[in-house]
């Protein structure tokens, strides 16, 4: 999840959909 953060919010909002 660490990268993550280096990419942006945008990744979290479709890792968080996978997760």
């Amino acid at each position: 999840m660490k990268f993550v953060k280096s990419r942006g919010k945008r990744t979290l909002e479709k890792v968080g959909n996978v997760n």
